[in-house]
Parts: structure tokens; C-alpha cells; sequence
């Protein structure tokens, strides 16, 4: 991303026609604040970290909601691979992430890395305040 006006002084170069057209949304006045992918790394590391921003309500990093897979996504089991290997993790982030519950065409599922299966699947994540996000994926 581009810096902002929030950013670290640094000096980049770029060649003709690759800067990136976006601007740095992650330093705020007063600290960083990271999209809602890295909700869980930034728990385990907070402490290095400086304070977030104050969170306003309309983001979307303030609702719970599933940041693995998205909603749409479609994958293909690679030919010749093992299929126990094809997985993709299952994580959420917003209020009451670390006890999302996980299920998966309507089971529970307890683990955090789903093997992936031929078929469109709906995968829903439960917060532990009764939060709830709900995606479909399909898989070829």
C-alpha cells in the first residue's frame, strides 16, 4: 500500500506504472490497526504491539465474521496430491473469536483446518457471545 499521512517516514522506489494505487489503512493517529485476518495473531503478540485506534461501528473488522475461507471462494483438490493433505484453515475474526465453534454443512466440526471435499458446503462459525457468520464455498 501507498503511505499515509499515518505511516512511518520511509523512502520507497517503485518502477513506472507499479505503485500501488491503495493507501495504508493501517496506521492510525496513535497506533496500528490490522485488518480483521490478523485478529488472532495480534492477540498472541498484543503486547509488542502499540494500541489499536478506537474501533467506530462501521467497519467490518468490529462484527465477527469468517476472514478463511470467504464467502464465494472455490478451490480444486490438485491432481495427484493426496486428498488429507488439501485443507484450508477455518478462521474468524471480531468479538468472541477465540471460542468460534465450527460447523460444516450443518456438523460440528472441532478442528481448525478443514480437508477439503468435492461439492458446494456451507460453513457456519458460532462466537462465544452467540455471535454467528455463515459462508458457502465450493470445491471441484
Amino acid at each position: 500500500m501507498r503511505a499515509g499521512p499515518d505511516c512511518p517516514a520511509e523512502t520507497e522506489w517503485f518502477i513506472p506504472g507499479t505503485e500501488p494505487a491503495r493507501r495504508c489503512d493501517w496506521h492510525v493517529s496513535g497506533g496500528v490497526a490490522l485488518p480483521a485476518e490478523y485478529a488472532e495473531w495480534a492477540g498472541e503478540v498484543e503486547p509488542a504491539l502499540p494500541a489499536p485506534a478506537p474501533a467506530t461501528a462501521t467497519r467490518s473488522e468490529d462484527r465477527f465474521q469468517i476472514v478463511s475461507p470467504l464467502d464465494g471462494d472455490r478451490y480444486r483438490i490438485p491432481p495427484g496430491s493426496d486428498p488429507r493433505y488439501a485443507t484450508i484453515a477455518l478462521r474468524a475474526a471480531g468479538p468472541g473469536t477465540p471460542a468460534a465453534r465450527w460447523y460444516v454443512d450443518g456438523a460440528r466440526y472441532a478442528g481448525t483446518r478443514w480437508t477439503l471435499v468435492p461439492g458446494t458446503h456451507r460453513i457456519r462459525a458460532l462466537g462465544a457471545g452467540g455471535q454467528h457468520a455463515e459462508i458457502s464455498i465450493t470445491v471441484e
